[in-house]
């Protein structure tokens, strides 16, 4: 388990004093809220009272009037209208809405989404003269399109209209379509500029909808909205926070057939919605479409209204995320190799890895858990006739299309933003943008952003969680990025520690005396081999209710444990004074200091048994557990009495940080009176 930055968020008191007293909150919200940059009256109110009001004017984001002019004109003409989508979530969603939508006000249009395998990302010539020969006069693009500048080109040379919707970063040069809509263009007067893809399309639909008078029938469309802006994990404030809070109000009992089927195959159906069931339930088993088979699946999903066909369509979407999830455990695992084996990742600050085998289906997914594995910018790259394409993840604190921009020359076509990108290339060059990638992190990257952080929002005492605060903090809700789940640093004696789960990966613990509060920690299974019950330790949790037998009760959502900043000091002091000393000059030996023969033969006794076992990483602070050693002073009697069987050759031991290895040499016989050490602390 990787060490991590604890780092907590800074408020300002006066702000926060000042809504606590405006908004009669309490100091705990307060806090929480100004940590989120919600620290004036008007902002409280509008956070916590989303409405269909809170949406800004549509026809602030550059060429919306154009856009909109140029589809009804096609409308009144009977021109017919091709939608061209991503094949991810947000495109979906993107797709599925603004389908529904143009026929529900008379247009004429279908939908086109290129096959992630063939097609690859982003529009592509051949398609476009394709929607040409099928008779389409408007191209509609969504969550597509900002770099298609050739692309365009070629689409005004065949006659066939461009209108760009799109969320991704601007580059240089835009596509000279009808319409370009993006916040993020240069100069765009639209005041929110992190909507997702489905975030713009909705736009342009709200637009379209005040132009015919029919804005009071597009608010439906917002449960699938808030399913592209979830999965695209855009921050969660601002628009895209109405966006979430009015769609999870309305989610369960949701309108749209597909929406209800795709919930019931998630074990969702009637529950409260929130962005994790979103993000780990329903998010992934659209993915599985465009993944496995063809994005079209996902769309049908959400454009028909017939409730048998689809539940069919959702129970294939099911199995289709299982097979995912299988060949997504594979690759994960052929690339852990090939990184292990081609190269040394904690001297690497960007890793590049490829292979001709892999899924381009997945490997986005798995560019995501080489994050979390190596916390490191990763790209994955999969390989077909001479071309590599595939996906880049980043870690915060590196902006990873800038990177790829300072290496554009490489290749053929990319896009993305700060975390997350998508690019081809010619496969003699990977060598090339993999120098070129860690050459320019040399340069731009800070020397603390390759180690994980924890946000931490206060620290809490254990006698100030209740369930009162608890549903207060439920009311901020919905969380996620630019709106994070409340965290705290809480201190207090561990108890009952247990490891759970199928492959006993997390954690069941108690933290305190009285009051005492349960916690669950997922994937922290092996804090138990440094940390022991009885143990004062610092957790980093967030807090939740846990209904059992008709009761409620507070629980914590353990994200990380240590042992108490003083304690671990402690201990750093004892290692390095060890690690400074010189047997063979005169010091002085205090009598507390003092080893006898049974402390040295307890102690060996002590390691045998761990040998017998194979465990041979120890943490001092399990060592001091298991020892029962009570004072942070003492440990250094053990630290001289492995000094003291090291100059024996009974031991070679090895001290990392907070813990040793140590192997020894077994059947070997000494006299404790060779050794210099023991009888200068005799």
């Amino acid at each position: 388990m990787k060490e991590k930055i604890w780092k907590i968020r800074e408020g300002d008191d006066i702000k926060v004093a000042t809504i606590r007293s405006e908004m009669a909150l309490s100091p705990i919200i307060a806090r929480l809220l100004v940590n989120r940059g919600i620290d004036t009256k008007e902002a409280v109110y509008d956070y916590y009272n989303a409405t269909t009001e809170s949406f800004h004017d549509p026809f602030m984001m550059t060429d919306m009037k154009m856009a909109v002019k140029r589809i009804l004109r096609s409308r009144d003409q009977e021109e017919k209208i091709m939608i061209y989508g991503d094949y991810d979530v947000d495109g979906v969603t993107s797709t599925s809405i603004l389908y529904m939508f143009l026929e529900e006000i008379g247009c004429l249009v279908d939908y086109y989404i290129p096959d992630r395998h063939e097609e690859g990302y982003g529009i592509n010539i051949e398609a476009l003269t394709e929607v040409k020969d099928r008779g389409f006069k408007l191209l509609i693009s969504v969550d597509t399109g900002i770099t298609a500048v050739k692309e365009v080109a070629y689409s005004n040379e065949i006659g066939l209209d461009v209108i760009i919707t799109d969320h991704h970063e601007c580059q240089d040069v835009l596509p000279s379509g009808v319409a370009v809509l993006n916040p993020k263009r240069e100069g765009d007067r639209y005041p929110f500029k992190m909507l997702a893809g489905v975030g713009v399309t909705f736009k342009l639909i709200q637009a379209l909808a005040r132009t015919t008078d029919v804005e009071n029938k597009i608010w439906k469309y917002l449960d699938l909205v808030a399913v592209g802006t979830i999965a695209d994990i855009v921050p969660i404030y601002g628009e895209n926070r109405t966006i979430t809070k009015l769609a999870f109000q309305s989610m369960p009992t949701t309108w749209n057939k597909g929406l209800e089927a795709l919930m019931k195959v998630s074990d969702l159906e009637g529950k409260k919605m929130t962005a994790g069931r979103i993000g780990f339930g329903i998010g992934p088993r659209l993915n599985a479409a465009g993944r496995i088979k063809h994005a079209k699946e996902a769309v049908e999903l959400f454009i028909l209204n017939d409730t048998s066909k689809c539940m069919t369509i959702a129970e294939g979407l099911d199995q289709d995320n299982k097979n995912r999830q299988s060949l997504e455990k594979r690759i994960f695992e052929e690339a852990v190799a090939l990184i292990e084996a081609s190269s040394n990742p904690p001297n690497q600050k960007v890793i590049v890895v490829a292979s001709d085998s892999w899924h381009h289906g997945v490997i986005g997914i798995v560019a995501s858990k080489l994050v979390e594995k190596y916390y490191r910018p990763i790209i994955i790259l999969t390989i077909k006739d001479g071309v590599a394409s595939g996906s880049a993840r980043s870690v915060e604190g590196f902006n990873l299309y800038l990177a790829l921009k300072a290496n554009g020359h490489l290749f053929d076509k990319f896009g993305g933003h700060e975390m997350a990108a998508g690019m081809s290339l010619q496969e003699n060059n990977i060598e090339a943008l993999e120098k070129g990638l860690n050459l320019y992190a040399d340069e731009h990257m800070e020397k603390d952003v390759l180690i994980p952080k924890l946000k931490v929002d206060m620290v809490m005492k254990l006698e100030d969680i209740g369930l009162e605060l608890i549903e207060d903090i439920q009311k901020m809700e919905p969380f996620g990025m630019g709106n994070p789940e409340p965290t705290f640093i809480c201190e207090g004696p561990i108890h009952h520690m247990k490891k759970i789960g199928k492959d006993q990966t997390h954690l069941s613990l108690e933290l305190g005396v009285d009051p005492k509060i349960r916690g669950v920690g997922f994937s922290l299974g092996e804090v138990t081999e440094w940390i022991d019950d009885g143990q004062l330790v610092q957790c980093v949790c967030s807090l939740e209710i846990n209904e059992w037998n008709q009761r409620k009760s507070p629980q914590m959502m353990v994200k990380d444990i240590r042992h108490t900043t003083a304690t671990l000091k402690e201990i750093k002091n004892q290692i390095l004074e060890h690690s400074v000393i010189d047997y063979f000059e005169d010091f002085e030996v205090h009598h507390e200091d003092r080893l006898s023969r049974q402390m040295l033969s307890d102690f060996y006794r002590f390691l045998m048994q761990k040998d017998s076992v194979l465990d041979h990483e120890i943490y001092f602070t399990k060592l001091m557990a298991q020892l029962d050693i009570k004072q942070t002073q003492d440990l250094k009697k053990y630290l001289m009495m492995l000094e003291v069987f090291s100059e024996l050759e009974l031991i070679q031991y090895e001290i990392k940080g907070l813990s040793m290895t140590f192997s020894l040499n077994k059947g070997k016989k000494v006299d404790l009176q060779d050794s210099k050490l023991y009888n200068k602390f005799l």
